[in-house]
């Protein structure tokens, strides 16, 4: 009887630390990676038991799960993962490493879990503990982030716009990918804030350093324009717009760094263009008038004498002649009154070719000339005044030509369009050195919007007189209420056609 008890007490005390040693690897398979759920598994991947956490997961009950292999809620693809894992575990005497198998859930909706697996008894190996996490919100927060993080680098690159910061305490410089591809650093690099510097163009170092030192002080935002050249000696010029915060004692900086050099030298492309186009118009408006001086002189001289001599010649006949019936005298009065007529007709397209008042009395003399002519021809009362100090000033000869044909255009307009009984006209300075010339009409105003009414032939045509002296024409006015027509043009310019 003895001898059967301690048989059943050995027994007992067996199985107990067998429950024991399981346990413990329960304990040992959950606890290691942080798993939350476990299911067991024999020799062949069935399903011997599965914890409460493993069911919540999956959605399905323990009897539904008992007894059925372990693959058929994974998805086909992970089937061989999952039979490495078990055959390593049964193979080897401690746990797997953690790996990454799909499940399928009661839904049908696909979990990402993190499993591991280890013997469940050490010396009976035909059975597996697995430990399993679902990490699918993680995971699909990481390809998130990644996606955005993708498509941050993807908008960056094409702008070429890169955000960074800098570290205050240890100046090391945290950036985009591409702040290290504008600098030319290698992408895994994290350079202080020294090699950055050197990599600014000497002429902007200056400026660079003292941006960053504004960011120490301030809280900005403040920006440089730099060039810096690259290790293949390709020359780059970017703005830096940066920006700090105080975090206790520290500060940390921050900011935007985008690489403008194809701007940049868009830029200088237009600028001269706009150069070229400048010294082109101003050369073009001095050969018309040139050529204007040209044909006025020779219409002055050629044809003005012409007619003068067919005139004193029809005169001379009339008095030599005068047995000619009446008839015939009255034909030759009406030639001589037609010649006449012909000579003023003469003098007239020779003064607007080119009005000598222009070249011989100034510009003020040629805009009060031209409104009385303005006002002979279509009635319209035209009035000049002339500011204070306009007799003093020396004005360029090319900008009186410019004003005194923005003048007659803005009189042709005022003819054609305004319908206006008046207009007055000024010619003074706005005292910054600039000469200023109103024409201002009382007529219908401008019917149409300001930008259409100053995208006109004439008005385009005014602006480019002025353009190479760097002038200005602004046209405004309201329907009903008359236009003024404003010409501002500097009198002190450097250099015009460069600038």
């Amino acid at each position: 009887m003895r001898t059967i008890l301690k048989s059943i007490d050995s027994a007992e005390h067996g199985s107990l630390m067998r429950d024991e040693r399981r346990l413990l690897r329960y304990y040992e398979v959950l606890t290691r990676a942080d798993m939350n759920a476990l299911v067991v598994v024999d020799v062949d991947g069935l399903v011997c038991h599965v914890s409460d956490a493993l069911q919540r997961m999956l959605g399905l009950d323990r009897d539904a799960l008992v007894g059925t292999p372990l693959d058929n809620l994974v998805v086909a693809s992970d089937k061989e993962a999952l039979q490495g894992l078990i055959d390593r575990a049964i193979d080897a005497d401690d746990q797997s490493q953690p790996v990454t198998l799909r499940f399928i859930n009661s839904t049908g909706a696909t979990l990402i879990v993190e499993v591991v697996a280890g013997r469940l008894d050490v010396e009976e190996p035909n059975e597996v503990v697995i430990g399993m996490r679902d990490v699918t919100a993680r995971v699909r927060a990481q390809e998130s982030l990644r996606e955005t993080q993708d498509q941050l680098d993807r908008a960056q690159r094409v702008a070429h716009v890169a955000s960074w910061e800098v570290d205050t305490r240890s100046d090391w410089v945290w950036g985009t990918q591409e702040l290290f591809r504008i600098y030319s650093f290698p992408i895994s690099m994290a350079p202080p804030l020294s090699q950055f510097v050197d990599r600014v163009h000497p002429d902007d170092r200056e400026a660079f350093e003292r941006f960053f030192a504004e960011l120490r002080e301030t809280d900005g935002p403040t920006e440089v324009f730099h060039r810096i050249v690259r290790p293949a000696g390709d020359e780059r010029m970017l703005h830096m717009r940066g920006e700090s915060e105080r975090f206790g004692d520290d500060r940390i900086l921050f900011g935007t760094t985008q690489d403008i050099t194809y701007a940049h030298r868009m830029q200088d492309r237009l600028r001269r263009g706009e150069k070229q186009l400048r010294s082109l118009t101003q050369r073009l408006h001095e050969a018309q008038e040139e050529e204007r001086k040209r044909m006025a002189r020779e219409v002055h001289d050629i044809l003005g004498q012409s007619m003068t001599a067919i005139r004193m010649d029809i005169a001379y006949l009339q008095r030599h002649l005068s047995d000619l019936d009446p008839e015939t005298n009255d034909r030759i009065a009406k030639t001589l009154a037609l010649v006449e007529e012909t000579t003023q007709t003469v003098r007239r397209i020779s003064h607007e070719l080119r009005p000598g008042v222009l070249d011989h009395f100034g510009l003020a003399a040629a805009l009060e000339w031209q409104s009385e002519q303005f006002c002979e021809r279509s009635g319209i009362a035209c009035s000049f005044r002339e500011g204070d100090n306009i007799s003093d000033l020396e004005i360029p000869s090319d900008i009186q030509t410019a004003l005194f044909r923005i003048f007659q255009e803005a009189l042709t307009n005022v003819a054609r369009h305004a319908g206006a009984n008046t207009v007055k006209t000024t010619l003074d300075t706005t005292g910054r050195g600039e000469l200023r010339l109103v024409v201002q009409d009382d007529g219908c105003g401008l019917s149409e919007s300001v930008d259409a009414a100053s995208s006109s032939l004439g008005v385009l045509n005014m602006r480019e007189r002025v353009m190479p002296f760097r002038g200005n024409v602004e046209i405004t006015g309201e329907s009903g209420a008359g236009t003024t027509v404003t010409v501002v043009v500097p009198l002190q310019v450097n250099d015009r056609n460069n600038a």
